[in-house]
């Protein structure tokens, strides 16, 4: 039985937005229906603020190694005293910065070992790094940066999409509560019939529900907290506004015309990325606000399907939702691979 452990962080913290779990979740899942005997056990903190993750992981039915949080700090000597003692046969880890110097210790323990999402250093190699806007030295995106980017099996493209619904996801954390400022400024989306707001948190959740009861709009802005029919709903809405995170390449994926509204800096970074390949139609700098100003200039944009018309364009170009069979066959090699991939 080949092991593989998955190392990755979710919750209400900067830099660690529930993307990351999401993305391994999916992954593994993959990996469990397409490999046979390999078992698949995340390495998560689960305290505090880091809740959400864990709780993630285990409703998708995986198990967690057990350890103290603090064992887990990244980039630390007991992170990586923990990583030499698990024997595993492969350890992913997803996160946004793995330092130089951890690295360099992966590599001289003969760790077999590929990394999602983080920063290109010296000690990694090409065939190691999984990052779109790393994959190679072009700072255009190409299909190539996109060949092993995970998609979920239930997004669907081509389905035929309702004009009149607004699909509404800040991702798991939605820090700015950009959500309730739409509630809040709901007179301005009076173009739409229905508009699905999608949160992970009870409490932003709870919060949400009670405002578009007292303004008696509860028929039109529908709250869902953590719904299993997330893809199903984002395949109707012909519009979406999200994070900068993985929900914006999700409802990119699936034809809908999408705005993206950053959160986090390096969310800004991403959705530059994407504006260079005509992906987003807007940039942003630290100082955006989503004030009543923005919030009308938006849906302004959102009057014309013309204004999407670049956008759609480069989505067809660039997305292939089978990217994961690509992914899964590379990493079934590298498992097999009597060789370490730091060799």
């Amino acid at each position: 039985m080949k092991k593989i452990y998955i190392r990755c962080d979710a919750g209400n913290v900067k830099d660690f937005g529930t993307g990351h779990v999401s993305r391994m979740i999916i992954l593994a899942e993959s990996l469990r229906k397409k490999i046979k005997k390999i078992e698949v056990i995340f390495l998560t903190r689960k305290e505090n603020n880091f809740k959400t993750g864990a709780q993630m992981i285990l409703r998708a039915g995986f198990k967690i190694h057990k350890c103290e949080d603090r064992v887990l700090k990244p980039n630390s000597q007991n992170e990586l005293k923990l990583f030499k003692e698990l024997n595993a046969d492969l350890l992913i880890i997803d996160r946004l910065f793995l330092s130089e110097k951890f690295s360099k210790n992966l590599k001289i323990s003969n760790i077999k070992f590929i990394v999602f999402d983080t920063k290109k250093n010296r000690h990694i190699k090409k065939d190691q790094l999984f990052n779109f806007m790393n994959l190679n030295d072009k700072k255009l995106l190409n299909k190539k940066n996109l060949q092993y980017f995970i998609f979920n099996p239930k997004l669907k493209k081509n389905i035929k999409k309702n004009k009149d619904y607004l699909f509404i996801c800040f991702g798991g954390v939605d820090k700015k509560k950009y959500s309730l400022s739409i509630i809040k400024n709901f007179v301005s989306f009076n173009i739409f019939k229905k508009i699905f707001i999608i949160c992970r948190e009870k409490k932003l959740f709870l919060e949400m529900l009670r405002a578009v009861t007292k303004k008696k709009i509860n028929k039109k802005f529908i709250i869902l907290l953590n719904p299993k029919n997330f893809y199903g709903i984002m395949a109707k809405c012909k519009f979406s506004i999200t994070a900068g995170g993985l929900t914006f390449i999700d409802a990119l994926a699936s034809g809908s015309n999408t705005i993206a509204i950053p959160q986090y800096a390096h969310q800004i970074q991403n959705i530059d990325y994407f504006h260079k390949a005509k992906l987003s139609l807007f940039k942003f700098n630290k100082k955006f606000k989503l004030n009543i100003e923005m919030i009308d200039y938006f849906v302004d944009v959102f009057k014309s399907e013309k204004n999407f018309k670049s956008q759609r364009n480069a989505s067809n170009k660039y997305f292939n939702l089978t990217n994961n069979n690509m992914l899964i066959k590379k990493i079934y090699k590298i498992i097999n691979d009597k060789s370490s991939t730091q060799d």
